[in-house]
């Protein structure tokens, strides 16, 4: 602080000297002004080294959680903490692919400046958006990206269901072929959801199915299928 310093220099200072201190008085406030500014550039610096870890602990927990069907109760732990949430609170998770990236890093920045903790995470093809949430309705979610392409999670209850919601929310993503704007949910796209997870079990649906008329004649097995179709 240059008062400080000045007043420690005009204690130390003769008479003889005051002429000399008074000349110097630029340098000596040049010179805390460099140190000032260099102070504080390595605050920022450090700082800013700071976030970009906690970043990548974010990052690195969220990929690790998302790689596994059942996530290490470890690594759940460990991103509320780094979030800064309850693990056994209440959360939301929305999806999009990366040309939304934009809008939903937006809303998220909303989110957190009406005091929701907000984060987002990138998987290469998609962004995710994970955020504490108070009660079941989700409109101001909804509100906030109205004009975007996205999937909406079912409310989450504790970070246990995360991965699942994630999975999910990218799954209503891929399933809203027309583009439609605004958060998708389960129940807008029930239909489409239905027949994308019958289409993995289609064979084995059908065999299994189809095998209780092995018993009766093919007469009978004619009929049968006909009715049925």
């Amino acid at each position: 602080d240059f008062k400080v310093l000045w007043e420690v220099f005009r204690s130390y200072a003769g008479p003889a000297d005051r002429e000399l201190l008074v000349a110097g008085v630029e340098k000596i406030w040049a010179a805390i002004e460099r140190y000032s500014i260099e102070v504080q550039n390595g605050y920022i610096e450090e700082s800013s080294q700071m976030a970009d870890k906690r970043l990548s602990e974010r990052a690195r927990l969220m990929t690790a959680i998302l790689n596994n069907d059942v996530p290490a109760e470890e690594d759940l732990q460990s991103l509320a903490s780094a979030l800064g949430v309850d693990a056994a609170g209440n959360f939301i998770v929305v999806a999009t692919t990366v040309q939304g990236d934009r809008d939903l890093r937006k809303a998220g920045d909303r989110l957190t400046a009406s005091g929701h903790i907000a984060h987002t995470h990138s998987t290469g093809h998609y962004s995710l958006l994970v955020s504490d949430w108070k009660g079941e309705d989700t409109q101001p979610i909804r509100k906030l990206l109205s004009g975007s392409v996205c999937g909406l999670a079912p409310v989450i209850h504790g970070f246990s269901g995360l991965a699942r919601a994630c999975r999910l929310a990218i799954e209503i993503v891929e399933l809203n072929a027309a583009g439609a704007h605004g958060p998708a949910e389960l129940k807008d796209l029930w239909l489409p959801f239905l027949a994308s997870r019958l289409r993995d079990a289609a064979p084995e649906l059908v065999q299994s199915v189809l095998a209780g008329l092995d018993t009766v004649s093919e007469a009978e097995q004619e009929r049968l299928t006909e009715v049925a179709w």
